[in-house]
């Protein structure tokens, strides 16, 4: 193979250049560069005995010329660039200058645009409070009444006229009279103030009963009382302000008797009046009208305070009284007099028997603030007690929801169409109060008629306590704030539940049909009030035995008002807990009959407190008062009956007998009351002591009678059968006193 010469040359090594330069080939610069920052480009010249002849003398004046040209260059460069960097410097400050001008301008746009917006929401809710009121007060123009109870009441009593018009024709003028006398008396009890007794007990001048209608905030004490004495305070009458530490004398105090604070009506909300006075330590909060009008109901805020926080910490009772009332007992109370005061509860509630029959006004809407935070908590607390009492049969539970209508001229109107269903029938306000965003009226009475539908099928299928697991269920699983209250999340929590999804479709039917609803129909004739109950106004409203709850709603409240609906001694045993029942049995016994040595008593504890019935011992009913005695067939074994008993010589004698249901009769053979003492005849010595002797002697001679005879035929016994022994043995072998003869005879002989 044929190998190249080498020439010597480095790769990328210039041609005709040495390998290695020595210093002699190269020549100094005579222009070094000024500017270090730069490179520049030497030519040197190369000796010419290493060149080949390609460079001559007048490239050599060129390339000096290049070199000249070159370095005047790079100084104009420098200059320029010294330009662009001072330019750069003024570009920075000047964009600095403009973000800041641009952020100052940016705050103040935004702080105008918010502004703005503010202008535009009052703008917006100004409009809609004047569109309401337009609205209203067209409807009352156009109509008079807009309220759908009274609708609903017309509606009746217009059937009920044409019915008896078309079956008694003769007397549809007086049916007519006898139907408009109803109509007005029902008219007037459109609210039924709920109230309980107030027995003033002194001084003489005030001395009585009165009535007291029962706040609607605070725990009542159904089925129980309160004593206590009334202060009125020298100021801050109203109980609006935060009572002072000077005021703290006519504090509760532990053994003292309780105090109930007397304020006046006026100028703040009657919940504000309670909290301040609870906060001060009061029992119970009496708030006297400033008119002369029948007493009313004190409800809470109807949109919330501005610490609405403090309204489910009330917990005191509250109650109104007249005008009159408590205009005397200030009267009295200037004079320096004690006003003691009676708050019973006791007969509030009906408690005809064993069971309690209550009904729960609700409301599937959970955006409607404070008071749909506290039935929503409400339902969550109290659902494990409702369901006990109701799986036992102790209670009878249905739930309830308000509906309004939509008044006949405005059904085609677009708030209408959106706030009711089946063609302005049944319709619920707007949950934000803004038709413009978040949920309708209607989306709620769907869902509170899905919740109906559910307890209805529910309680076919014989679980009707389930209706509380499905609204507990529903209201965490399908919140508005999350966008989730519709038909998918309901039927999810139905299916969960085990419960068919059609029939509960099925029941609910169509919504956009002009027609009746059969469950919410049934749910708006329910809300009339017949009889004592009164109509539903409030929301949400507990009914219990036909007479509406009123007071705070909380699970402890609510169990001692439904509690105080059972008979006497009939209350199941979550009603006698620790917390509920009275206890009045532990201190002396109650006032009741007891038995010590047999730890029986008549005294038994219950909700309302404590009653005096004799007790049951071994199945047997014992009888009396309760108070000083009881009797029955085993009452000898209590207590030996109340009778007279004493034990002598080693015996013990009674005056009591079982066979008799009372009385105490002395034993044979003694004489006296049965009760204190029973005496013998013979002056106190009872039996004698020569007819015990006798007796002793009798009995000695019979048990020694006993044993000789015992002995003699023992003795009888053993003779004869040591003869029948002989007698068989004799049979066999000869005896001691036989001679023995010989088996066998001597050959020979005869």
């Amino acid at each position: 193979m044929h190998h190249r010469p080498s020439s010597g040359r480095k790769p990328l090594q210039p041609k005709n250049s040495p390998a290695t330069p020595s210093a002699t080939n190269l020549k100094p610069n005579p222009n070094p560069n000024p500017n270090p920052n730069h490179a520049a480009v030497f030519w040197s010249e190369i000796d010419q005995s290493n060149k080949e002849n390609i460079y001559s003398t007048p490239v050599k004046k060129e390339r000096i010329q290049f070199q000249i040209e070159f370095d005047s260059f790079d100084a104009s460069l420098a200059e320029e660039l010294n330009a662009i960097r001072e330019k750069v410097e003024r570009l920075r400050i000047d964009k600095e200058k403009t973000d800041k001008m641009l952020r100052e301008r940016a705050l103040l746009l935004d702080s105008q645009m918010k502004e703005i917006v503010d202008r535009g929401m009052l703008q917006k809710q100004l409009e809609i409070e004047v569109d309401r009121l337009f609205r209203l007060k067209e409807i009352k123009l156009s109509c008079k009444s807009v309220s759908p109870i009274r609708s609903l009441r017309q509606k009746e009593q217009a059937k009920r006229m044409n019915q008896q018009q078309d079956q008694f024709k003769a007397s549809a003028i007086l049916g007519a009279k006898n139907q408009s006398e109803e109509v007005k008396e029902e008219s007037m009890m459109t609210f039924l103030v709920e109230k309980n007794n107030l027995k003033v007990t002194s001084p003489e001048s005030v001395k009585g009963v009165y009535e007291c209608a029962i706040g609607n905030f605070g725990v009542p004490q159904y089925g129980g009382t309160m004593v206590g004495s009334i202060f009125y305070p020298k100021s801050n009458q109203k109980g609006c302000k935060p009572f002072k530490d000077s005021d703290v004398s006519w504090k509760n105090k532990p053994g003292g008797i309780p105090v109930f604070l007397l304020a006046d009506r006026g100028e703040c909300y009657f919940t504000l009046k309670a909290w301040n006075a609870q906060k001060v330590g009061v029992a119970a909060i009496l708030v006297a009208d400033d008119r002369v009008e029948p007493l009313i109901t004190m409800d809470t805020p109807e949109n919330g305070d501005t610490q609405p926080d403090y309204l489910q910490n009330i917990s005191i009772p509250s109650a109104l009284i007249s005008k009159g009332l408590g205009d005397r007992i200030k009267e009295v109370l200037s004079k320096g007099e004690l006003v003691s005061i009676n708050l019973d509860w006791r007969e509030a509630l009906p408690h005809p028997d064993e069971r309690v029959e209550y009904e729960f006004w609700t409301n599937s809407n959970d955006e409607c603030g404070p008071k749909c935070e506290s039935q929503l908590n409400f339902l969550m607390n109290f659902k494990g007690a409702a369901q006990i009492l109701e799986r036992k049969g102790y209670t009878e539970f249905t739930p309830h929801y308000i509906t309004w209508y939509c008044p006949v001229a405005f059904i085609m109107s677009q708030q209408c169409k959106s706030q009711c269903i089946n063609y302005g029938r049944y319709c619920d306000p707007d949950p934000e109060q803004d038709f413009s965003r978040g949920y309708d009226g209607k989306d709620v009475v769907v869902q509170n008629l899905r919740q109906a539908c559910f307890f209805k099928v529910a309680k076919e299928s014989g679980k009707p306590w389930q209706w509380w697991d499905y609204v507990t269920d529903f209201s965490i699983r399908c919140p508005m704030k999350d966008k989730k209250y519709n038909k998918e999340c309901a039927d999810r929590v139905i299916k969960s539940l085990g419960y068919d999804v059609r029939k509960i479709d099925q029941c609910i039917g169509d919504i956009e049909a002009d027609v009746d609803n059969p469950v919410l129909k049934a749910e708006q004739e329910a809300q009339v009030g017949k009889g004592p109950r009164g109509d539903v106004t409030i929301l949400p409203t507990l009914v219990i035995n036909n007479r509406q709850y009123r007071g705070k709603l909380e699970k402890a409240a609510i169990l001692k008002a439904i509690c105080s609906g059972f008979e006497e001694t009939t209350e199941p045993a979550i009603c006698l807990s620790r917390d509920m029942e009275t206890n009045e049995c532990l201190q002396n016994n109650g006032g009741c009959w007891q038995d010590d040595s047999a730890n029986f008593t008549a005294c038994r504890d219950t909700f309302r407190g404590r009653v005096c019935h004799c007790p049951v011992v071994q199945g047997v009913k014992f009888v009396g008062d309760g108070y000083t005695h009881c009797e029955g067939p085993l009452r000898c074994g209590i207590s030996n009956g109340g009778c007279w008993k004493e034990k002598r010589h080693g015996r013990t004698y009674t005056a009591c007998t079982d066979d008799h249901i009372s009385g105490c009769s002395c034993p044979q053979g003694f004489r006296g009351d049965g009760v204190r003492d029973c005496e013998g005849k013979e002056g106190g010595g009872g039996i004698s002591e020569v007819s015990w002797g006798i007796m002793w002697v009798v009995i000695l001679g019979l048990c020694l009678a006993g044993v000789v005879g015992y002995a003699l035929y023992k003795y009888r016994l053993r003779g004869y059968m040591d003869s029948e022994i002989r007698a068989i043995m004799a049979q066999y072998m000869p005896l001691d006193n036989q001679v023995e003869l010989p088996n066998h005879l001597p050959q020979g002989a005869v």
